[in-house]
């Protein structure tokens, strides 16, 4: 779904899948993810907002007022069978979004359907992911909290900010770019606003810079 220019596409794309011997389907346009993901029924599912997007709305053509049957024993069991299969997660163990905000709906209509759908957060100055959300370790609303080996902190104007081994050391032959990013102790100006809760979790606010990501996860200034 994403072109390995893209720091997030190249990880987990490539790096990802050598790193842990996984097999992988390549969708030749984001349109057709659902139709290979009903052939293939990938045990990793990762997507973009837009994606998912595509995947809810299909769902609640399809399922209507039965959405809320999910949850009712045995009558329940059936309906999740029938949705993971409609949209190709019948075997999805684990299922990603990130490089843009997702509708919280999205994400309880999965967890619903017993679909392990969570959402991350990163730039590619922190080489893609920083924070995510996992079994029994996330909370709707947030990103997760941030990886081993991550520092993460909130700034006395609200900005978030990273330190650890997977940022960059700084913007090639820019060296004014890079001051204005990486502070003098070494701590990444991620451009977000944010906040962590008592718990830990990490919840985007909004932003410092002038700069909007779609639901497709392209940058516009």
């Amino acid at each position: 779904w994403l072109p390995c220019a893209h720091v997030f596409g190249q990880l987990v794309d490539c790096h990802a899948h050598i790193r842990w011997g996984l097999h992988m389907t390549v969708v030749d346009a984001p349109l057709n993810v659902i139709d290979y993901a009903k052939e293939v029924q990938p045990h990793l599912f990762i997507g973009v907002p837009r994606i998912y997007e595509k995947v809810y709305s299909n769902l609640v053509a399809k399922l209507g007022g039965k959405i809320k049957l999910a949850k009712v024993p045995l009558l329940g069991g059936i309906i999740k069978k029938k949705a993971k299969e409609a949209i190709g997660m019948s075997n999805c163990v684990y299922a990603i979004t990130g490089a843009a905000p997702i509708n919280p709906d999205i994400l309880k209509l999965f967890h619903t359907l017993d679909i392990p759908l969570y959402e991350g957060y990163g730039m590619t100055e922190t080489t893609a992911g920083a924070s995510l959300g996992y079994k029994k370790n996330h909370k709707f609303g947030t990103v997760g909290k941030p990886f081993s080996g991550t520092e993460l902190m909130i700034s006395d104007t609200g900005e978030i900010l990273f330190r650890g081994r997977h940022v960059m050391k700084g913007y090639y032959k820019n060296p004014e770019a890079t001051a204005d990013t990486i502070d003098a102790d070494g701590w990444l100006h991620s451009g977000d606003k944010g906040e962590i809760d008592s718990d830990g979790y990490v919840k985007i606010t909004g932003r410092i810079k002038e700069l909007y990501v779609s639901s497709g996860g392209k940058n516009i200034a």
